[in-house]
């Protein structure tokens, strides 16, 4: 019988200085450090979906169904490390890639080209950092192409063909980038943005550089929805670009002219263009309230 074979995610997470931790900590309290880093690290994979193949001393590699849990693992993953307080000198961080393709699955492991360059960008990353492929890239969903930018065309040990290497931001700043070709941008850089409900309007321009969005009295824009939450989202000015930020329980269900409705919860995301925000609920339910927005 042939083994099966599938199109899977195959992201590697590694410890970085790991060596270091074992010299500063001592063998038993790093070996306890990077023992809970990978509990944690196998739990958010599990939490999108995944499923952890392996543990290699202090890496693991799992496996996801999509392109876009694979990103959502790697950016959670991250952020939560990042979280984690320094040990002494030393602050714990780990590198992450992950390529989607083709895979063999036989005895609960996985083989195949694809693990092959997931291993070879996972050599490639620096520690904080989540290197995927072009071919990855294209697997996700457009709104998530907004948060990867190229790296360049890198030669890979063991492929004859150079790799187009691209870098997932999950550290959203000023520095935020499009990647380059993927999503049509604005026709000028985005630094206005203007938000409507009925007779309402809001602004954002050279002072005003913030909303707050929620059902909170106190909010900028309130929102009467009872699916919103009290402090729902912030829509964000980073010099030319509009960031729409949501912590709510619900999300913000955003839809830009000509493209499908997407869920944005609890992440952040460009807005360019014009398009509809509603805050908890679709914009499909009969009883949403749908704002209308545009950026200049």
């Amino acid at each position: 019988m042939n083994p099966a074979q599938s199109n899977l995610v195959v992201l590697f997470a590694d410890i970085s200085n790991s060596t270091r931790l074992y010299e500063t900590l001592g063998d038993h309290a790093a070996l306890q450090l990077i023992d809970r880093c990978l509990t944690t690290l196998k739990g958010l994979a599990q939490k999108f979906g995944g499923r952890t193949i392996k543990t290699i001393g202090d890496e693991i590699m799992c496996v996801f169904p999509t392109a876009e849990a694979g990103l959502q693992a790697a950016s959670e993953m991250q952020v939560t490390i990042s979280k984690e307080p320094p040990q002494g000198s030393i602050r714990l961080a780990v590198r992450i890639a992950f390529h989607y393709g083709l895979v063999i699955e036989e005895d609960g492991d996985v083989f195949g080209d694809t693990v092959n360059v997931a291993a070879r960008l996972g050599d490639l990353a620096k520690a904080e950092q989540i290197l995927t492929s072009q071919q990855t890239v294209d697997a996700l969903p457009a709104y998530l192409r907004l948060g990867i930018r190229p790296v360049g065309t890198l030669p890979l040990k063991g492929k004859q063909e150079d790799v187009q290497v691209c870098e997932a931001i999950w550290q959203f700043g000023d520095d935020l980038t499009m990647m380059q070709g993927r999503i049509p941008a604005p026709a000028k850089a985005a630094g206005k943005f203007r938000l409507t409900l009925g007779d309402r309007e809001w602004r954002l321009d050279d002072s005003h550089d913030a909303l707050t969005v929620g059902r909170d009295a106190h909010s900028d824009v309130v929102v009467a929805n009872k699916m919103a939450s009290r402090q729902h989202a912030r829509i964000e000015r980073r010099r030319e670009k509009i960031v729409l930020v949501d912590v709510s329980t619900n999300g913000t269900f955003v839809t830009l002219d000509g493209t499908a409705e997407m869920l944005v919860r609890r992440e952040e995301m460009l807005l360019h263009g014009a398009g509809t925000l509603c805050f908890g609920q679709s914009a499909h339910d009969p009883d949403s309230e749908v704002m209308r927005f545009s950026c200049d």
